[in-house]
C-alpha cells in the first residue's frame, strides 16, 4: 500500500503484473529499456566472423540471439530452417548463446533436429559472446521465435542495428513492433508459418532492408539508453514534486 510507482519495462509486463497483484493502474509507469548505440561492423570484421567460421564471405546468416531454453523457441527456428536448407544453399544459421544449469540438453536437442535433417553443418552454435552488438551487424536476417518475453531486448538491439527481423507474435514483440510494422511475425510455435516468413525474407531482401530501415529509425529514437534515463528522470521528479519533496 506505501508504494507509489512500479515500473514496467513493457505494456506487456504491466498487464501481467496487475492481472497477477490487482495493484492499481494509476501506480504503473512503462519506461522501455534502452540500449546503448554501437558503431557499425566494417567489411572486414564481417568476413573475419565468417571465417571464424568456416563460411566463405558471400554466405548469407540466420542469427539467433539468447541463452538455450524451450521458452525462446529454438527448437522451432532449427527445424524451419533444416526444412529450407536445400532451398537456400548459401544460407547458414548462427545461433548465439549457451544453456543453463536449470534446464540441460537444449543444446543437444537442436543438434539432434539439425542431425535428423542433415543440416548439422550448416548450423553454427557460436556460444557465450561479448561481441553481441557486433555480431548482429553481420546478420542478413535475426530471428527470435521466443514463446515468452517480457520485453525482448535482442530484438530491440536488432533493429537498432538495422537488421530485417522475424519474431514470433506473442504480446511483447507485437509491442516492440507496433504489430509486426517493424518485423515480420510469426504465428508462434508453428514451424512452417515460420519457415514460410523465412522463405519471404530470403527472396524479398529489398523488402526486408526497407522495413529494417524504417524500424532503426524508429528504434533509435524509442529504445536509446538516452531516453530511458530521461524517462527516469522525469518520472522520479514528478513523484517527488507530487509529495512535495521536491
Amino acid at each position: 500500500a506505501i508504494t507509489t510507482r512500479i515500473f514496467a519495462v513493457s505494456s506487456t509486463v504491466k498487464n501481467s503484473s496487475r492481472k497477477a497483484d490487482r495493484i492499481p493502474d494509476s501506480k504503473y509507469r512503462v519506461i522501455y529499456n534502452g540500449v546503448t548505440l554501437e558503431p557499425r561492423t566494417s567489411e572486414q570484421q564481417r568476413q573475419q566472423y565468417r571465417r571464424e567460421w568456416n563460411l566463405a564471405d558471400e554466405a548469407r546468416i540466420i542469427g539467433n540471439i539468447g541463452m538455450f531454453s524451450r521458452l525462446k523457441g529454438q527448437a522451432v527456428l532449427v527445424q524451419s530452417f533444416a526444412e529450407l536448407a536445400r532451398e537456400f544453399p548459401d544460407v547458414y544459421l548462427v545461433i548465439v548463446g549457451s544453456e543453463r544449469e536449470l534446464e540441460p540438453g537444449v543444446k543437444q536437442e537442436l543438434e539432434s533436429i539439425a542431425a535428423t535433417y542433415d543440416v548439422s553443418d550448416r548450423v553454427i552454435f557460436a556460444g557465450s559472446r561479448d561481441d553481441v552488438r557486433m555480431l548482429l551487424y553481420s546478420f542478413e536476417l535475426f530471428v527470435m521465435p521466443s514463446r515468452v518475453e517480457g520485453f525482448g531486448l535482442a530484438l530491440v538491439e536488432a533493429m537498432v542495428s538495422g537488421v530485417p527481423a522475424i519474431v514470433s507474435d506473442i504480446p511483447a514483440f507485437k509491442e516492440l513492433t507496433e504489430d509486426g510494422t517493424y518485423a515480420l511475425l510469426f504465428e508462434s510455435g508453428d514451424s512452417g508459418d515460420l519457415r514460410e516468413k523465412l522463405r519471404f525474407a530470403l527472396t524479398h531482401e529489398d523488402e526486408m532492408a526497407e522495413c529494417a530501415r524504417r524500424a532503426e529509425t524508429h528504434a533509435r529514437s524509442r529504445f536509446s539508453a538516452e531516453r530511458m534515463i530521461k524517462e527516469y528522470e522525469d518520472a522520479y521528479a514528478g513523484d517527488l514534486r507530487e509529495k512535495g519533496l521536491l
